[in-house]
């Protein structure tokens, strides 16, 4: 359990900041 909950906020980390970075993106050519 200690091991699952150190490791979950760095693979979150790691995976938002490119889901953030696609959506944006797609925001922006959408607008364009």
């Amino acid at each position: 359990k200690f091991g699952l909950n150190s490791r979950s906020p760095a693979r979150i980390r790691l995976m938002m900041s490119p889901v953030l970075f696609i959506f944006i993106v797609q925001k922006w050519i959408s607008v364009i």
